[in-house]
């Protein structure tokens, strides 16, 4: 079957007698997009390039979601243990962040023995401000961190700080 319409759109539109108001689900085509709207607002929008829009009508990636003030993305695990968002290149998972329900862990690392891999970074300003080395290296303010843990400038704290080592060095 072929729907055409006079204008930008073609729509096929659903609607419930019994609820007295003219609100619809309607799906079809918005000029070269694929659209599913609800409640007389569209939803979900395929765009000509094959990006997914959701609350969005410009989806500017693969998959764009646009919602309220947080939830605009759950990962459930259902019960189960794991809930895990993977990052792949070319197929293959490479890194990954997930919520362990049962030892209450949230955990960022490789996929397996990633080759390469060596480092976490934490770029709250654009530039890596912390990094955790593969060998458990963190550096705080240097990406090279050659002791377990560098502080690249002022340190400040309050309470006390305690040393264990057999030499001292100030």
């Amino acid at each position: 079957a072929l729907f055409q319409s006079g204008d930008s759109q073609a729509l096929i539109s659903f609607r419930d007698n019994s609820t007295g108001d003219d609100n619809h689900v309607m799906i079809g085509a918005n000029g070269t997009n694929f659209v599913l709207s609800t409640d007389n607002a569209e939803r979900i929008r395929v765009d000509e390039d094959g990006k997914v829009g959701i609350g969005t009508t410009n989806p500017d990636g693969q998959l764009h979601v646009v919602g309220g003030n947080g939830n605009q993305l759950t990962l459930d695990n259902g019960g189960e243990q794991y809930s895990q968002l993977n990052l792949a290149n070319n197929g293959t998972h490479k890194a990954f962040m997930t919520y362990d329900n049962t030892n209450k862990v949230i955990a960022i690392g490789a996929q397996g023995n990633l080759d390469g891999f060596d480092y976490i970074g934490f770029r709250p300003k654009g530039s890596t401000d912390v990094m955790v080395i593969s060998g458990s290296g963190v550096g705080i303010g240097t990406a090279t961190p050659p002791s377990t843990l560098t502080v690249a400038g002022d340190i400040s704290g309050s309470g006390n700080l305690h040393l264990k080592n057999n030499k001292a060095f100030w």
